[in-house]
């Protein structure tokens, strides 16, 4: 008989069928002694208990059936089996419990793949429960941020409207002054922040800007940056109708708001160290590009 395996036999309760039929065929009819008394094998069967998994064997014994736990009736001598019958049975029943550790241990691993299997769904529920929790914190982040973002854009919108030219007497004047900081400036510089940085990005790339953290405060508990900043730093002091928007502390300085928006805006002028010249030009009327010129030569 060959040890159990779902190759062989599909299932236990298939292995056990078997066994129980090899076991009918080889020993129904065979003579042993029981109490010393004739006897002969009628009937097998496999029972299970707390105590483990036994053969159970009835015998009939002088026209009277006797049923028994067949290891126990044999190793307490009230069963004994002629010799052959002996080995013939002991090889049954090793071929048993070897087949019933290979039962064990394949029911082990596949309970061991099931609580496996019950794990991974688990972490995998928790993780896509973090991530749902993620999603949503993440939305509710994004409309603070739009928020923030509407706000600072609203207030930039209505500061657009105060353009350069009105600082100047004449355009000629207007162009000349731009020319002469298309030349000196030596940086042009955005501070924002951070809930500002995607929106300054999407709009100017990865233009020179100081980000900050919206979650520091001054020690008036005011945030660090309020909103967009910008400055222009030119190589030398500022004359004329320039000197309205320098700084008070630093006349190579011009942090007007609006003042370089406009420039940004409707100039050509860019963030950063260097200005293309030819994009402001491009902007300049072209009866005023002779005033630019003048200005740039200054």
């Amino acid at each position: 008989m060959k040890i159990y395996s779902k190759e062989n036999y599909g299932s236990y309760v298939e292995f056990k069928k078997s066994f129980i039929n090899e076991l009918k065929q080889a020993f129904i009819g065979t003579k042993v002694s029981y109490r010393d008394t004739d006897a002969y094998f009628s009937n097998f069967d496999i029972s299970s208990s707390n105590l483990g998994t036994h053969v159970m064997a009835s015998l009939d014994v002088e026209g009277e059936t006797k049923s028994m736990v067949l290891e126990l009736a044999i190793n307490s001598g009230i069963v004994k089996l002629p010799e052959n019958v002996k080995k013939a049975y002991d090889e049954f029943v090793d071929v048993y419990n070897k087949s019933r550790e290979v039962f064990d241990a394949e029911e082990k691993a596949q309970m061991e793949a099931a609580a496996e299997r019950q794990r991974i769904y688990l972490a995998q529920c928790e993780a896509e429960r973090i991530r749902r929790e993620e999603i949503k914190k993440q939305i509710e982040a994004d409309k603070r941020y739009a928020k923030k973002v509407q706000n600072a854009l609203l207030k930039l919108n209505s500061l657009k409207k105060e353009d350069t030219s009105k600082l100047f007497e004449t355009p000629t004047s207007h162009y000349e002054i731009i020319g002469w900081m298309a030349k000196h400036l030596t940086s042009v510089r955005a501070a924002m922040p951070d809930y500002m940085e995607k929106w300054f990005v999407g709009k100017f790339g990865d233009a020179d800007r100081t980000v900050v953290d919206s979650k520091k405060r001054t020690s008036g508990g005011h945030p660090m940056q309020w909103g967009l900043s910008l400055k222009l730093t030119f190589d030398e002091e500022v004359k004329g109708p320039l000197e309205q928007r320098a700084t008070s502390q630093n006349k190579k300085t011009i942090d007007n708001v609006a003042f370089v928006w406009d420039l940004i805006e409707n100039y050509g002028f860019q963030f950063g160290k260097e200005q293309n010249i030819s994009q402001i030009k491009a902007e300049i009327p072209e009866e005023n590009l002779v005033d630019f010129e003048k200005g740039y030569a200054m």
